[in-house]
């Protein structure tokens, strides 16, 4: 089969569309090892398809044995929109994958991909977000050689970059970051969103202060930021004359769309003057109108006005409202609502019902709605071509979209910023659309095709109206590596990294977390217990299912309207709701418990100016873990000051049971149950913590369960047990088929194999064994065990208050091992650190405890750990030096993951835990 011929039938197999010129052109452009740097293509043509012709291209490649593509395609977008158009694409496309029967188009690129698994029988493609309901199943983690695609907004791909990953553990970081920066294509949609990050991204690909010194055996990681705008830079790959020419792109590109431009009179409110747009629109006929805002307030106002139109006039019109302050949840929900309402389809077909969606910002990317109609305030003209791209998406002969905008009167965009400068803004963006070709007695033309020409006819006007790109700082080599010493808890050369993903903006809002929990971790009648919620939350931490993000002053002026609310229903009656009643935890940015409150204390200090001022610096981009008893969510899933009486469904309450919230436990990984809740098969109790007990000595409290066989969790306990001699085996094999696979050299499998065959020695001592539970452990008699059921005692690993950690124990011993002494120095120094620095740590320091060598003699080793990382670091790169500990940490879950599925008993609860504080 010819490479066009693979192209052309694979394609469609996947998406069920044929191939588009340009998609053919990109696709012998990646087959050939090229990348663009940008793909500047107008909205409408398809851009998330680059993930299936990076597919096609990866898995050509693997049929004719010359893989050179990376194996993870990792897409960022810059919103939390409702539903993940990218996520729901790539589903599709695996679908297809798996479902492929012989003699079918799919089936080579299935065979070709199942080349590139460690497994035969595994999937061929990971599919992960990171974010929203299918957040976080840790499938890309699983096996560092099977191709995957990773989707997540700019803050979660973006910190893991960083060596700081937002909800990450601390020994997690370095494995998330060596994953996503090496052997990775960086897809980057609507790039003109996020220009400090595109910034961040080109740096960390292209500077030479990042590159290793020594060529890494995998490809380097690419970067392909995709626009609409045409804002792009560097290698762009656009439509050529011939694609214009073909039937769909000629549709599209010129899709009816009359745009007409009107100030808002005086005395008039934006919010009832967009309503009344909106109806008199479906009052012409069935339609799916959008309307878009640029305040979430107005928008709240709007979707208000037409309740109350459609409550008077009772016709049935549907409205919906999306933005982005709300959960995963009420996001996916939403999501289901579009599909049902036409506006998110493959094909469009004419409205039955009449259908207005209000959306602010987070409508106006990452998902293709398709409106028949819109009414608009007026926005910067990058944003505005946004909107266009949302209403008559797909063209046609039949269909003509109406655009009606309105103009306020300027506001101040910053404290920095005048009313002459804003209305200078305002009448730059005005220009910019009134420029566009008339139409006879209706307004302007406001096709892409029109956008296109008048931004090569006039460059400078389009470039006036559109937002400047905010400043932001350069990303240089000293403060990677400053992040990347991950073992370290402070590093005063350490900063936030919010201004390298999002650039210095004036008078950004601080953000808050919300989550809400039905139990707290936190005895009734006690002082909170921040040991007692730091275990608890490391157990089950906050999900993007349940959270929701909005300003930190939105967040304390519901926080006090719900509390004073709950003070007034105190009483004999409602016996939950007392002063002394757990209320609130606060979450550093690093999920760490900083702070807990009662419903009488949180009252008190949001009656006080200086006490409210201080939860405010603690909220701020924190998370809230709000009591459920305080109220939910609006009717449309927004976060109000209005007492709402309904308790909002989470994680610990009306989730569970719920058919399409079972799939959404599986995916989040743990359980948060009650004492009287029974333990789902396959699921083992890692926490509990009384809260409650009665006369009776039935007590209730808290019990977390995870799901046995996790990938990407890296610890010792098990649904069986393992001899260290089997786990040595078994991770020596898996390194093997994962350096085979990847194509690296027999010297570079050789190091990983070391490394492998030492990593848990230091697991054979006494103090480890009696650990996991060989209480009558003989050096040299018993076997020892490398992994056990259960959970081990910690304190038996206490030497002088300090943790022995058995990583110190293996590198110990590797150091005496003859055989790591006939290898060259960069390679014994990369086994070393490997060893070392296999549950996360030696990022630079690591606890220097055994009992086999005085605290000098561990000092020692200590420093040369930490001079051996900055060794390597210079060596291999940041990202680099990740990224082989990666290979390792993989190599060991898929063997601990193997063991948990494979051997043993059957899969069931563990050995229980409990957690209490006198």
């Amino acid at each position: 089969m010819t490479d066009g011929l693979f192209f052309d039938s694979g394609f469609e197999a996947l998406t069920g569309h044929s191939p588009m010129p340009w998609q053919r052109r990109l696709f012998a452009e990646l087959h050939a090892g090229r990348c663009p740097d940008a793909l500047d293509l107008p909205t409408g043509l398809g851009k998330t398809s680059v993930m299936a012709i990076w597919l096609l291209a990866l898995a050509a490649q693997a049929a004719a044995g010359r893989p050179s593509l990376p194996r993870r395609l990792v897409y960022v977008v810059d919103r939390r929109t409702v539903v993940d158009q990218a996520t729901d694409t790539a589903e599709r496309m695996r679908k297809a994958v798996l479902s492929a029967a012989p003699d079918t188009p799919a089936r080579p690129v299935r065979d070709a991909l199942r080349s590139l698994c460690v497994a035969p029988d595994e999937t061929p493609l990971a599919i992960s977000t990171l974010r929203g309901e299918h957040a976080d199943n840790r499938e890309w983690q699983a096996d560092p050689a099977r191709p995957g695609i990773v989707v997540g907004t700019v803050d979660m791909i973006g910190s893991r970059l960083l060596f700081s990953g937002y909800g990450v553990s601390r020994g997690m970081r370095p494995f998330h970051a060596g994953l996503i920066g090496h052997d990775t294509l960086l897809v980057l949609d609507e790039a003109h969103l996020c220009p400090a990050f595109e910034a961040l991204l080109r740096a960390i690909v292209g500077d030479p202060a990042f590159k290793p010194a020594v060529e890494l055996p995998a490809p380097t990681s690419r970067l392909v930021s995709l626009s609409a705008t045409g804002r792009s830079r560097g290698d762009v790959f656009r439509l050529a004359p011939e694609d214009e020419s073909h039937g769909v792109v000629k549709m599209r590109r010129e899709a009816r769309k009359v745009l007409s431009v009107e100030d808002l009179q005086a005395g008039k409110k934006l919010d009832e003057v967009l309503a009344t747009k909106a109806i008199a629109r479906i009052q012409e006929g069935p339609a799916r109108v959008v309307v878009f805002c640029n305040s979430r307030t107005t928008a709240q106002a709007v979707a208000t006005n037409l309740r109350k139109y459609e409550a008077k006039e009772k016709n049935g019109l549907a409205i919906l409202l999306m933005t982005g302050a709300r959960r995963g949840h009420e996001r996916a929900e939403l999501a289901e609502a579009l599909r049902r309402s036409g506006y998110v389809a493959d094909d469009w077909s004419p409205a039955v019902t009449p259908t207005i969606l209000v959306a602010t910002s987070a409508g106006e990317v990452g998902v293709d709605l398709d409106a028949d109609h819109m009414v608009c305030d007026l926005v910067a003209c990058e944003r505005m071509i946004q909107r266009l791209g949302r209403v008559n998406r797909c063209g046609g002969d039949s269909r003509c979209a109406f655009i009606d905008v309105v103009v306020p009167p300027p506001t101040k965009g910053s404290k920095t910023e005048s009313d002459a400068d804003a209305s200078a803004s305002v009448a730059r963006w005005r220009a910019a659309l009134e420029a566009l070709p008339r139409v006879d007695g209706a307004g302007h033309e406001a096709s892409p095709a029109a956008f296109a020409a008048l931004k090569a006819a006039q460059p400078a006007l389009i470039e006036s109206a559109t937002t400047p790109e905010p400043l932001h700082p350069a990303l240089t080599r000293a403060l990677v590596d400053d992040w990347s010493m991950t073992s370290l808890d402070d590093h005063f050369g350490r900063p936030e990294i919010q201004p390298w993903l999002r650039g210095w903006i004036e008078d950004e809002e601080p953000q808050t977390l919300v989550i809400w929990r039905e139990r707290l971790p936190w005895r009734g009648g006690r002082d909170f217990d921040a040991e007692t919620a730091a275990a608890f939350f490391d157990a089950a931490p906050p999900h993007l299912h349940e959270t929701l993000e909005a300003e930190t002053a939105v967040v304390l002026d519901v926080l006090e309207s719900r509390v004073n609310k709950a003070m007034e229903r105190r009483g004999p009656d409602t016996p939950l709701v007392a002063e002394s009643t757990p209320a609130l935890i606060v979450l550093d940015r690093r999920g760490k418990p900083v702070s807990g409150w009662t419903l009488g204390d949180l009252a008190k200090c949001l009656s006080t100016k200086r006490s409210r001022q201080d939860l405010a610096a603690d909220l701020r981009f924190g998370t809230a873990v709000v009591w459920a008893g305080l109220g939910g969510l609006d009717q449309s899933g927004l976060l109000t000051a209005d007492d709402i009486e309904m308790v909002v469904p989470c994680l610990d309450n009306d989730w569970i049971g719920d058919a399409r919230a079972e799939a959404i436990m599986e995916n989040i990984g743990y359980r948060v149950l009650t004492f009287a809740d029974e333990l789902p098969q396959g699921w083992r109790e890692t926490f509990r913590l009384v809260l409650v007990d009665d006369d009776e000595d039935r007590p209730d409290g808290i019990v977390v369960a995870e799901r046995i066989a996790e990938p990407g969790r890296s610890n010792e306990i098990s649904a069986c047990q393992q001899t260290l001699t089997d786990h040595r085996a078994a991770i020596v094999a898996e390194v093997q088929r994962i350096g085979a696979l990847l194509g690296l050299s027999p010297s570079s499998i050789d190091v990983l194999v070391h490394a492998a065959l030492r990593h848990d020695d230091g697991k054979a001592c006494v103090r480890w064994q009696r650990y996991a539970g060989q209480r009558s452990f003989r050096p040299g008699r018993d076997e020892p065990l490398a992994k056990f059921t259960g959970r081990g005692d910690w304190r038996l690993l206490l030497i002088e208050d300090h943790v022995y950690r058995h990583e110190f124990g293996s590198l110990l011993a590797a150091e005496r091992d003859p055989v790591l002494g006939t290898l060259s120095q960069e390679a014994r120094d990369l086994v070393l650190h490997l060893i070392a620095s296999h549950h996360g740590n030696a990022r630079p320091v690591i606890a220097a405890v055994v009992d086999e060598a005085p605290p000098s003699v561990s000092a020692d080793h200590a420093r040369d750990v930490a001079l051996r990382f900055a060794r390597m670091q210079r060596r291999w790169g940041p990202w680099g030096l990740a990224w082989w500990e990666a290979l390792l940490r993989g190599a060991d879950h898929r063997a601990s993951r193997r063991l948990d599925v494979t051997k043993g008993r059957p899969l069931g609860p563990a050995k229980r835990t409990v957690v209490e504080r006198a």
